[in-house]
C-alpha cells in the first residue's frame, strides 16, 4: 500500500509540475522573441485580469471544493493564447497537456478549460486586430 501511495504522489506531482510549468513560458518568450514578446506578455495580463473578473462574477465552485474560482481556467487560456501566437506543434501540445493537468488535478472541470481555450481564440484575434491598429498610428 504504501508503494501505490509514492506512485500516486509522483504522478501527481508530475502534473504539477505540467501545470505550472507555465511560469517558465514568459521567460522562453522574451528570450525567443525579443522585444515582440512585450505586447503578448502585456495581453496575458490582460487576459489574467479578465479571467479574475469573470471568475468572480460566476463563483463557480471548483471540483476539489477549495474555492468559488473555477470558470475559466487561467492556465489553459493564457497557455492557449501563447500556443495559437507562436502557432507551434509543440506548444500546442504543452497547452493541452497543461488543460489536461488543471483536469487532472481536479482544479477545473473540463468545461473551465474548454472555455478556457475558446476565450484564447478570441484573446488572439483581439491581439491581432489592437496590432493592425497600432501599426496605422
Amino acid at each position: 500500500m504504501i508503494y501505490i501511495n509514492k506512485i500516486i504522489w509522483i504522478i501527481s506531482m508530475i502534473w504539477r509540475f505540467i501545470s505550472d510549468s507555465i511560469i517558465f513560458a514568459f521567460p522562453l518568450m522574451l528570450l525567443v522573441s525579443g522585444s515582440d514578446a512585450f505586447l503578448v506578455i502585456l495581453f496575458c495580463g490582460i487576459i489574467s485580469l479578465v479571467n479574475e473578473l469573470i471568475k468572480f462574477l460566476t463563483k463557480i465552485r471548483r471540483p476539489d471544493k477549495s474555492d468559488y474560482l473555477s470558470f475559466p481556467s487561467n492556465h489553459s487560456n493564457v497557455s492557449m493564447f501563447i500556443a495559437l501566437y507562436y502557432n507551434l506543434y509543440p506548444i500546442y501540445l504543452w497547452s493541452l497537456l497543461i488543460g489536461y493537468s488543471r483536469y487532472r488535478l481536479k482544479r477545473h472541470s473540463i468545461y473551465d478549460i474548454l472555455f478556457g481555450f475558446i476565450f484564447a481564440f478570441f484573446w488572439i484575434f483581439v491581439y491581432q486586430k489592437s496590432l493592425s491598429f497600432l501599426y496605422l498610428i
